[in-house]
């Protein structure tokens, strides 16, 4: 039974409460480069687009000049084989060139439509690719004003976080070093809530029932309690890849008593596992690390230990110091 002044009751909730504006200001902060991520994606992704688009035209632009090169090259063949009729001196020999001459022309007027219609599909992809610069640039502007929306939102969270770590280290200040020191370690496996309301005799932070006689000393406002819903002793603690050292701070932060501290799993081989359930008896209480899944080694030592000792209660810690 821990003795608290309601002034230090208050003082607590109050640097609680200062931490946890700090928390969600953070938050924000940690999220703006997620956020910027997020709006700028879809601009690099249009711009990416526009790249395509370019690349389409570049290469619709050297067919056009491959079309126009050749179409130069048949003109001057076809000036070539008319200076040739004049030096004709057959029959046959003109005939052939005539022949010649008309079908390098038709030759000519197939490529020329090719051209022609190389140089609308250009007119269509330049006109597209403008128009999708001029959007492109229409959205990036919004972006930036976005963006810069966001730094001048950061820039005022900045500022509250700073004013908020001062204040928060000023209310610390008032408080008494062990009871910040016991606070902090609360806080470190109950999800970073360490004060919670008692209502009705329910816990506000575990939703578990308290006894009556808890109920009736919280109300006198000078103490403190660390556990709700846990026995103030138990034959064994058993903490899961937990050494005894951290199992003792634990212990003594909520307030349990035990005459035997043992580090199961973990490093342990099976027999020494085995060892300390022979060791074992009565009610044990088994710390586990509350961010980590059961594992198949976990469940075969539950069910060994079950088979030894009356009755096992299972804790989870959110965190270890």
């Amino acid at each position: 039974m821990n003795k608290i002044t309601r002034d230090q009751i208050e003082l607590l909730i109050e640097l609680q409460q200062k931490e946890a504006e700090v928390t969600q200001v953070q938050r924000c902060l940690d999220e703006l480069p997620a956020k910027i991520d997020q709006i700028s994606s879809g601009l690099k992704e249009f711009e990416g687009a526009i790249t395509i688009k370019k690349e389409s035209l570049s290469e619709l632009k050297k067919v056009y000049r491959s079309y126009d090169a050749e179409i130069e090259a048949n003109s001057a063949r076809i000036k070539k084989r008319e200076e040739q009729l004049h030096a004709a001196t057959t029959n046959k020999e003109y005939q052939a060139l005539l022949k010649e001459i008309e079908e390098i022309k038709k030759a000519n007027s197939r490529i020329e439509d090719q051209t022609i219609a190389c140089l609308d599909e250009i007119d269509a992809v330049e006109k597209e690719v403008k128009e999708k610069e001029e959007e492109f640039m229409s959205e990036e502007a919004e972006v930036n004003e976005q963006k810069a929306v966001f730094e001048s939102d950061a820039d005022s969270e900045r500022r509250s976080l700073d004013a908020l770590l001062v204040q928060r280290d000023e209310v610390a200040a008032t408080i008494d070093p062990e009871l910040i020191k016991q606070y902090e370690l609360i806080k470190s496996y109950a999800r970073d809530v360490a004060i919670v309301q008692v209502k009705d005799c329910i816990c506000m932070g575990c939703n578990m029932n308290i006894p009556p006689q808890m109920y009736n000393e919280l109300h006198r406002e000078n103490e403190m309690k660390t556990r709700c819903h846990l026995d103030a002793s138990y034959d064994v603690l058993q903490g899961w890849a937990i050494p005894q050292s951290q199992l003792r701070v634990i212990s003594d932060s909520m307030q349990i008593i035990s005459p035997n501290l043992f580090e199961v799993g973990g490093g342990n081989s099976l027999e020494e596992d085995s060892e300390i359930v022979s060791k074992s008896h009565g009610e044990v209480l088994l710390f586990v690390k509350a961010w980590e899944p059961p594992t198949m080694d976990f469940m075969d030592y539950l069910e060994e230990l079950l088979q030894k000792v009356n009755k096992v209660i299972i804790y989870p810690v959110m965190n270890l110091l």
